[in-house]
């Protein structure tokens, strides 16, 4: 199965600026003509990232979890850390003894499918598919739940302007029935002793009471919207 490939993508090379200075030297050991890589004009170097094609990608080898055998100058190949792909190769070190080990982080040329930061690599087709499939089905079920979400809250809305209108024509004096389900456990009868000065609320005195802590006779605040007006 045809195995995606997933690095930071830019469109063209005028939307990065490369350094033409950074070069992949030219491999002249005898065993490189064994080793094969793309060639090192298909590659864009600055001094972070190399821009690529993902055919050039595909064509270096991936030694993730080892490093190659073999070491010359201009020797590449490529690894991934965690959801990064770098372009590795042999260069030059101060030291003729030894070989100096670059890196740059991989830009692909293209269109190619990044994933969110954080997200596991995903490596294939067919696991976008399964994705996208749940993905829907996930989106199907939130739409459903934002319409009973709108539903209820515009049934509460309703009965919060039904509310308003009865309270419109209360006084002072006018028997009530008090809906208030935190202190008491069933609708009871009061009196208004006198409106809140926001006149978003009220005093009532309790006519009726099912609670000991609020007896026939004690008053209490209570909100317009927990108030009717008690049937004649």
């Amino acid at each position: 199965m045809f195995e995606e490939i997933f690095v930071k993508v830019y469109q063209n090379k005028t939307e990065y600026k490369m350094d033409t200075e950074n070069q992949i030297p030219t491999p002249t050991d005898k065993l490189s003509k064994y080793w094969s890589q793309p060639p090192k004009q298909d590659i864009t170097l600055d001094d972070t990232h190399a821009l690529m094609s993902l055919h050039t990608f595909k064509c270096l080898k991936d030694y993730s979890r080892s490093q190659p055998t073999g070491a010359w100058v201009g020797k590449m190949w490529k690894k991934q850390k965690g959801d990064t792909w770098f372009l590795c190769w042999f260069g030059n070190d101060s030291d003729p003894r030894y070989l100096k080990n670059h890196y740059r982080e991989i830009l692909l040329l293209g269109d190619t499918v990044t994933p969110p930061k954080g997200e596991p690599m995903p490596r294939t087709v067919e696991y976008y598919k399964k994705r996208g499939d749940a993905d829907q089905e996930l989106i199907l079920l939130q739409m459903a739940e934002i319409g009973r979400h709108t539903a209820t809250i515009n049934d509460l809305q309703q009965k919060l302007e039904r509310g308003k209108i009865d309270a419109i024509a209360l006084e002072v004096g006018d028997k009530i029935t008090v809906y208030d389900r935190y202190r008491f456990a069933i609708p009871l009868d009061a009196e208004i002793v006198r409106f809140c000065e926001n006149n978003d609320g009220m005093r009532v005195k309790l006519l009726k009471s099912n609670n000991s802590h609020w007896p026939v006779g004690s008053t209490i605040v209570v909100d317009r919207n927990q108030c009717r007006k008690a049937e004649e």
